[in-house]
């Protein structure tokens, strides 16, 4: 390279030019190239003047100390290369040298514009770089940051920041350099160099006497200024450069106006344009790269093609898969879903379940209006609500029915949905006792404390714990006895997929074994009906048209849902039954856009291809994105927009065939807000489960600002079989984000189970519940299941029932060695028909027998049932199999479907509300304790509160 630098400085010499040849070095670091060039140009003395630069001040003046003082004039100085040259730089340079530093920048076409500015006419810039890709570099430079922050993949060979003799051949044309020479080429030719230095010339001005590029990017924003300022009728000073769109006053539909003005200057454009580049200078820049021949026909000047840098995506190790994270258990209510299955039914049938505000939750009637011209009303009397949100099992977790009615539904709902998760796991919540498992549920609205204000309840002794979001999520970890990390989660509505990467995050990081996740969003009051309606947020029609001509808001809606994660290592040693396979997750912010709900596809963008590089999967592998979708006539074109460029970044850019569907369960539910996140994952698991992409219902006609012709996407409008080719798992994305910018991704994927033979025996499936009534329930829904023809196996069933599920008072067992033989059995138990196989009792009881004091010696399944039902609970089941067999999904507990639910406090019940009689103080008249305990009989008091009293009494009762 310093003999090529020579030979250039010695050519520029030669014509016999009256001022030295000056040398300009990019990105000098440590100095050692500098050294060997100054070395080569020592015979040409005061000739020359080099200049040492480097975008780190601290090189500058290490090599100011260095190499001040030699026979060649020095100049130093800080220079970014990426950055467009500023006076006395511009036009300034014979040669540039750049040595092995292009390769390191965000945008290679931003550094060579910046380049070819600083040379004078006839000038060169000579390179120095790796032009193919190498396994020991990548390894060794693959782990620093740099290595990966650049932007333009279209650019690089693929999986690298380098570039080939090929591409910078190209791009060199591109920025108006002239032939490129490959110095000492070697006898394998030019594409055959793995290191080569490169000699860019200067291209001749043209004849036209167009500007240099510098001065093409500033004639481009002046057109950008003047169109905008043409179309506000505002005189072009009244915008700067940096001004944004929205603060001069261009709004969602005027930013469509214009930009059909610009369509005029420079072609078909994404409607979505002026919120990605919301200021003239950034929407010229964007201009600029994306069609140089057009701008400069346009407003004149040299070819030039300049970036706005984003925001380096570092690339990490994929990791190994026994750090990945299974999703083994899922439960939860939906709209017009009591439970998952049900939920599925719905979307593969393609129903939309949004209905009217139900008469219960408020009379929507009262505030209906045109909120654009009454305040106070809403235009949206539609949502997506669950059923019985008032009924909850307070017994069976303990607690007292007056507490129970001051806790949010919320709590209440998600305690039961947690429960679920982990029984539908194959697990029994109660061998977590004492684990490090964490809970992380995202949840946002406050409804319920809005009622038990009106009510004059919102002061009494459970109100602030009832209402809590903390205690939403610290509930669950203290009646389970859970030692991870508990937190709730609130980024509006991107909350429940927040919780999962937060989840994700605290199990790589060893701050828990395990966790329960979820999400949780009930709409109790009109107070955000109206609020929302007032902004323009909701849909006058009661749909969500996600992706349609016809979007004009969303539909709020309801859900309680939740998820137990392990690591897939251990789920698939325990023989866990697996949903799917969290690959990666990623969550950013939008930062300041043109307003605080406006969203920024540029963090939508980064966020996608964070998540994908954190995984390590080429996004052609991606078959299905369930987006955020919330059918908003800008929102969805810019989320389409988002993960086009995503795919761009990542190597998979423009298509002949696309090969990811794109979809939104909100056309089917509505928007369930903090919980949505919970929604679109479910749809996802429960399609690979199918085998089945259900359909965006209410798709008639696609947005026409939704653009995928050329892209991998398309819209799935109609039931579709879930297939991939190549033997590769199938793969999908699910988008959340939040109305105040927080935005979150979550990357999916199927697991596929080795076969494993499932042992042919008599089997034993024990049962149990709290009461008589909920074990009959429970083997009511067995034997549906059973009988459905699920493909379950006998001895996945019994084993999961075994060793998956808390025993409780009341028991049965039933014994047989088909499914046909366990399903007829527990109709005979259901029956009450007498049989030899089925056995059931409370133990203690002559019905149940007797507990046998040693453990069983033979393998005789009827000897297993009888001591079930006994009250044997130390059983080992394992003994009954060659090797255990595997978990299954099985039917949840069936909870008692109690009303608990805030009333106005009697003057009766008044001192039964507090959280002391009186007397109870310390060092007071002792309480009542007759009244105390009937008190707490009725469930006017809870346990803890008649302990408190007992702590503080000086005389035991």
């Amino acid at each position: 390279m310093a003999t090529a630098v020579r030979d250039e400085v010695r050519r520029r010499l030669a014509e016999g030019q009256n001022e030295p040849a000056r040398v300009l070095e990019v990105g000098a670091g440590t100095a050692a190239t500098t050294r060997l060039v100054l070395a080569e140009l020592r015979q040409f003395g005061p000739s020359v003047e080099y200049t040492v630069t480097d975008v780190a001040q601290s090189f500058v003046e290490r090599a100011r100390h260095d190499l001040s003082g030699g026979p060649v004039p020095m100049r130093f100085a800080q220079f970014d290369v990426e950055q467009p040259p500023e006076p006395p730089d511009t036009g300034r340079y014979d040669v540039v040298v750049a040595a092995n530093v292009l390769h390191a920048t965000r945008s290679i076409s931003a550094a060579l514009a910046g380049l070819r500015g600083t040379l004078r006419p006839g000038g060169c810039l000579v390179v120095n770089e790796l032009t193919a890709d190498d396994p020991f570099v990548t390894l060794t430079f693959g782990l620093t940051r740099g290595w990966w922050q650049f932007t333009d993949p279209q650019h690089r060979l693929p999986g690298s920041p380098l570039l080939d003799i090929a591409r910078w051949r190209r791009l060199a044309a591109m920025h108006g350099f002239g032939d490129l020479t490959v110095v000492d080429p070697g006898p394998g030719g030019d594409e055959a160099q793995r290191q080569a230095v490169l000699v860019l010339p200067a291209a001749a001005a043209p004849a036209s006497g167009r500007t240099p590029p510098g001065d093409l990017r500033a004639a481009l924003r002046r057109h950008v200024r003047a169109v905008v300022t043409d179309f506000l009728r505002v005189p072009v000073e009244a915008i700067g450069d940096d001004d944004t769109f929205a603060a001069k006053g261009v709004d969602s539909l005027g930013s469509i106006a214009l930009v059909r003005s610009l369509e005029a200057g420079f072609g078909p454009l994404p409607k979505t344009i002026l919120f990605e580049y919301p200021t003239p200078r950034a929407l010229a820049d964007h201009l600029l790269d994306r069609d140089s021949d057009r701008c400069q026909a346009l407003v004149g000047g040299a070819p030039a093609v300049i970036t706005v840098p984003r925001s380096p995506m570092p690339r990490l190790e994929q990791p190994a898969e026994g750090d990945a994270v299974a999703i083994v258990g899922i439960a939860g209510s939906f709209p017009g879903s009591p439970d998952v299955e049900t939920f599925w039914q719905h979307l593969a049938a393609g129903r939309c379940l949004v209905t009217e505000v139900p008469a219960e939750r408020f009379d929507w009637r009262a505030v209906d209006g045109d909120p654009r011209r009454e305040p106070h009303t809403t235009n949206s009397h539609w949502g997506g609500f669950l059923p019985s949100v008032d009924r909850f099992d307070a017994e069976f977790f303990g607690i007292s029915p007056v507490e129970a009615a001051l806790m949010d539904p919320q709590q209440r709902l998600f305690l039961q949905a947690a429960w679920h998760a982990i029984e539908d796991a194959g697990h029994a919540p109660a061998r977590l006792r004492g684990s490090r498992t964490g809970v992380f549920v995202g949840v946002s609205g406050f409804d319920y404390h809005e009622l038990l204000t009106t009510a004059d309840r919102h002061e009494d002794a459970h109100a602030p714990s009832g209402v809590s979001h903390a205690v939403l999520a610290n509930r669950l970890s203290y009646l389970l006895d859970l030692r991870g990390p508990s937190e709730p989660v609130d980024t509006a509505c991107s909350s429940a997929l927040v919780a999962v990467h937060r989840a994700v995050r605290a199990m790589a990081a060893g701050d828990c074994d395990g966790a329960v996740v979820g999400g949780a969003n009930l709409l109790l009051t009109r107070e955000l009906f109206v609020a929302f309606g007032q902004a323009g947020f909701l849909s006058p029609d009661g749909r969500c048209f996600a992706f349609d001509d016809r979007a004009n808001g969303y539909v709020r809606a309801e859900g309680v849902a939740a998820m137990f994660l392990r690591p897939l290592s251990r789920a698939v040693a325990d023989g866990d039954p697996v949903y799917g396979v969290i690959r990666a997750s990623a969550t950013n912010h939008g930062g300041r856009t043109q307003s605080l709900t406006v969203p920024n596809p540029h963090a939508q963008t980064a966020l996608v291809v964070d998540a994908y590089r954190r995984a390590g999967v080429d996004p052609r592998t991606v078959s299905y994105i369930e987006t955020h979708g919330t059918g908003t006539a800008l929102g969805d074109p810019i989320e389409v927009e988002a993960l086009k460029r995503a795919f761009t970044e990542l190597g998979a850019g423009p298509a002949d065939q696309p090969w990811c569907g794109l979809g939104s369960v909100k056309s089917n539910v509505g928007h369930l807000e903090a919980a949505a996140g919970m929604a679109g994952l479910f749809k996802v698991l429960l399609s690979l489960r199918h085998d089945l992409l259900p359909a965006t219902v209410e798709l008639h006609r696609t947005n026409p600002m939704v653009e995928l012709a050329g892209s991998p996407f398309t819209l799935v409008d109609r039931p579709r079989a879930w297939t991939v080719q190549d033997g590769q798992p199938r793969r999908a994305g699910v988008s959340s984000f939040g109305f105040g910018g927080a935005n979150a991704h979550v990357l999916v994927e199927e697991h596929r189970m080795d076969p494993v033979p499932v042992p042919d025996q008599e089997v034993v499936l024990p049962l149990s519940a709290r009461t008589p009534g909920q074990l009959h329930d429970l083997a009511t829904r067995l034997a549906a299941f059973l009988a459905a023809e699920t493909g379950a196996a006998p001895a996945e069933v019994a084993w999961t029932l075994q060793a998956g599920r808390d025993p409780m008072a009341h028991r049965a067992a039933v014994v047989g060695r088909t499914v046909a033989d366990l399903v007829a059995g527990l109709r005979q138990f259901l029956d009450g028909d007498p049989s030899p196989r089925v056995w059931s009792g409370l133990p203690g009881t002559e019905s149940a027998g007797d507990t046998a004091t040693a453990p069983p010696e033979t393998g005789d399944p009827a000897d297993w049932a009888r001591r079930w039902v006994a009250g044997d609970d130390t059983l080992p089941w394992a003994r009954l199999y060659p090797t255990p067999p595997r978990r299954c999904h099985l039917p949840g507990y069936p909870f008692a479907a109690d009303r608990h639910w805030v009333s106005a406090r009697e003057t009766q019940g008044e001192a039964a509300t507090a959280p002391f009689a009186a007397g109870a103080e310390a060092g007071g008249p002792e309480p009542d304790w007759l009244a105390v305990l009937t008190e707490l009989g009725h469930g006017d008091r809870s346990v803890d509160e008649v302990e408190q009293m007992w702590a503080m009494s000086e005389v035991a009762p």
